[in-house]
């Protein structure tokens, strides 16, 4: 492990910080002057590899001698002595090595106290302590010498060594040396016919900058019979596995195949969420994706600690599986590991994607076996055109050290129509920019094209909730999502697509002065868009989203996502205008690192949803033409939230219909699809199924649409029920479903808002 530079001076600074307030305590001592100026005005110099100079400016009310704490015949000053403040020149020779360090002394003559400065030369050469492999394998009927390769530059007499024994036993590895850029274990016999014995040479190793350098090497010795373990393929090991509970592997047996995650991506894994305001955010940094050799079956494997955790991705590794526990889950069928260890690795070696066989895929041709492997999903787009990959309130989540939030899906869709969602967990430091990043990407790609990734089955009861008998069995929102590793996973070009856009709505663009006072779309001019309310309120009411794509976080957030306030110029909603301008972002957006975009021209918010008088409900109401257009694929995305759910929040239950004419009779509007609606939270009783970001939902739209002058959709609530302490319909209460006669009611106030912030109709070119 290696501490980096900036954290080094880090450290140096809370160090001064120290010594400046034992010298305040010491100025009340009467034998000392009561006040004393001394110091540089830079504590910390970093000089470059090649000859150079500096100016050291020394600020003092007294005479001040200086010395080497640190021997440096490198360094040379213009004078040792100065009275009061001046500047001393230093000269520093050519570093051909590594990086060095020297500490000067500033001592007051007349007071005594001193100040330390800290010069830190780069060097010639980069420091390397590496073991290509990680682990090393010995046989256990004789004693003898087992050797792995060490790429190393440092002499290894100054690598302190440590010996640990991770089996319980001691004594075994009796020696350890460098030859021939290998290092060698002496060992002796294992008298066991039946356990194989681990342990781990540690090497470590300090710059001169008291970096500490450490790696470990991974010992494991065969039985006395010089039996390892037996190597089974990925469908012999999913035999192990029990639905109903969890099984210790007690045979030897080894497993091989590519890791397929990456650990850096902080993206392989679910954080749990262990109540509705806590996560582990501690489980993606020990997940790994494994598949097999031919790519056929994965694994999800969860190691004992964050340090066992060593895999870097496309490694090709061989894995004892000894005492490590395997589980299933069913629909569909999943396979997961968990208490794998660094010492069960028996052998690892770096890999590229090249390495893995190639699967491409329609999102139609997924299979339950792909689960927990690499495929790469073919023409497939984004089609909420804004945003990040998490579109979220930065506020819930680990931007403000909070877990009330731990990952977000977003909608994917491919070329025949179908849909998915792409998984993006909340520690993941790619799905957004940094603080010192520049303004640029990290908005999701426009276009279309391959989109790489695991893919995986996991619940999100945030969208879905109600849906089974068992919380931890709610929220099911397909039978497969996709894990990216790195933004490079996403080769999406925005010139190409396979879509053509009807009609959209990404943010307020105008609306009519006269009744119904709609909308009118962000591309193109088909149609227009309005509420069935008779009057003309529309309320901004957390009527803003959570697209900004700059860098969010609050103070109390966890680096990357810390201390990002204030509108940086450059970045805004991801949202690109016909004309290849990006659309002006107010003025408010991401005040408070939180993310938030107050703008009331990003949404579309009301409060009005049922006609007491006539007992039906109002709608958004699309108008659009579909004249002139033939497809094979007509679809509908369309992104939305609930407001507050204090007492009672906005309805749950909505449906998407159709028509040929807006006024049309009940009987008339043919069914889209149905489709529940989260809440926002409520901060002091927030419940599992509350979202702070939007829902994103795609509808494939019959063909019967087509080819007509005018056509309409309406998106409306089912009925008045909304949630309050309990959420509004049970599985339990009904077992063909949610029973939907279960909740509070509507309000007609600001906390029984709806909210959309995006609305489409595409079809395939």
């Amino acid at each position: 492990m290696k501490i980096p530079i900036k954290k080094f001076i880090k450290i140096v600074a809370t160090v001064f910080a120290v010594a400046a307030i034992f010298v305040s305590c010491k100025l009340d001592d009467a034998e000392i002057p009561s006040l004393v100026e001394l110091g540089a005005k830079q504590k910390v110099y970093l000089l470059d590899a090649t000859a150079g100079n500096i100016d050291l400016e020394i600020l003092s009310n007294q005479s001040i001698d200086i010395s080497f704490i640190d021997r440096a015949d490198w360094l040379d000053f213009s004078a040792l002595h100065i009275e009061g403040d001046g500047t001393i020149e230093v000269d520093y020779d050519d570093n051909p090595g590594f990086p060095r360090r020297s500490r000067i002394m500033l001592m007051g003559v007349q007071s005594g106290v001193s100040d330390t400065v800290f010069l830190l030369q780069q060097g010639g050469i980069v420091p390397e302590l590496t073991f290509p492999t990680g682990s090393l394998v010995i046989p256990g009927s004789a004693g003898g010498t087992g050797s792995a390769p060490l790429d190393t530059n440092i002499d290894f007499s100054e690598i302190e060594i440590e010996v640990i024994y991770t089996d319980g036993s001691d004594g075994w590895i009796t020696g350890v040396s460098f030859t021939g850029g290998n290092l060698n274990v002496s060992y002796t016999a294992n008298v066991s016919a039946t356990t194989l014995r681990t342990g781990a040479v540690i090497l470590t190793w300090v710059d001169g900058w008291d970096e500490v350098w450490t790696i470990t090497l991974n010992v494991m010795q065969m039985t006395t019979n010089d039996v390892l373990g037996e190597k089974v393929d990925f469908a012999y090991l999913r035999n192990f596995a029990d639905f109903e509970a969890h099984t210790l592997i007690d045979e030897y047996i080894i497993i091989e195949g590519h890791i397929v995650s990456d650990r850096h991506s902080r993206n392989a894994g679910d954080n749990p969420m262990l109540t509705p305001t806590r996560t582990d955010f501690t489980v993606t940094d020990k997940s790994l994706y494994i598949q097999s050799i031919d790519g056929r079956f994965g694994f999800l494997i969860e190691t004992e600690t964050i340090e066992d955790n060593i895999f870097d991705r496309y490694d090709r590794v061989e894995l004892l599986l000894h005492n490590s526990t395997i589980y299933a889950r069913e629909n569909p069928e999943r396979f997961m590991i968990s208490g794998l260890t660094a010492p069960m690795v028996v052998s690892r070696s770096a890999g590229f994607r090249s390495d893995l066989p190639v699967k491409e895929k329609f999102i139609s041709e997924l299979t339950p076996e792909d689960i927990h492997t690499f495929v790469t999903l073919k023409d497939c787009e984004f089609p909420v055109r804004k945003g990040t990959l998490a579109p979220i309130h930065e506020g819930y989540s680990i931007g403000n050290n909070q877990g009330r939030l731990n990952k977000y899906p977003r909608l994917m869709r491919d070329v025949q129509g179908s849909s998915m969602y792409l998984f993006t967990n909340t520690t993941c430091p790619y799905r957004r920019p940094h603080r010192n990043d520049p303004p640029v990407a990290q908005a999701i790609p426009y276009g279309s094209g391959k989109i790489s990734g695991v893919v995986v089955h996991e619940r999100y009861p945030q969208f879905i909730y109600g849906d089974a008998y068992d919380e931890e069995d709610m929220g099911n929102i397909g039978e497969f999502q996709l894990r990216h590793m790195s933004w490079e996973d996403i080769e999406f070009h925005q010139t190409e697509s396979f879509s053509e856009i009807l009609t959209e709505y990404r943010y307020i663009k105008e609306r009519g002065a006269t009744p119904p006072y709609a909308w009118r779309p962000t591309h193109g001019a088909n149609g227009q868009f309005w509420h069935t309310f008779p009057g003309t309120q529309t309320t901004t009411y957390h009527a803003g989203s959570w697209n900004y794509v700059g860098p969010t976080g609050t103070a109390q957030g966890h680096e990357p996502f810390r201390n990002n306030t204030g509108l940086r110029p450059g970045y805004n909603y991801g949202i690109i205008n016909e004309d290849g301008t990006e659309f002006t972002v107010h003025s408010s957006v991401n005040s408070t690192g939180e993310g938030t975009a107050a703008s009331p021209n990003d949404t579309w918010a009301n409060v009005n949803w049922w006609d007491e008088n006539t007992d039906r409900p109002y709608a958004w109401m699309i108008e659009f033409s579909t004249a002139g257009i033939s497809t094979n694929h007509l679809s509908m995305q369309l992104s939305t939230f609930s407001g507050r759910a204090l007492i009672a929040c906005g309805p749950v239950y909505w449906i998407a219909e159709w028509a040929t004419s807006s006024t049309a009779a009940d009987s008339e509007w043919q069914v889209i699809g149905e489709y529940q609606v989260p809440d926002y939270p409520t901060w002091n009783d927030q419940k599992m199924w509350q979202l702070p970001g939007y829902k994103q939902i795609d509808f494939p739209l019959p063909l019967a649409m087509l080819g007509r002058p005018e056509v309409f959709i309406r998106l409306r609530p089912e009925n008045k029920i909304a949630n309050g302490n309990t959420f509004a319909g049970t599985f339990i209460n009904n077992p063909d479903g949610i029973d939907r006669s279960v909740g509070g009611t509507i309000n007609t106030n600001r906390d029984s808002a709806n909210s959309l912030d995006y609305f489409a109709i595409r079809y395939n070119k």
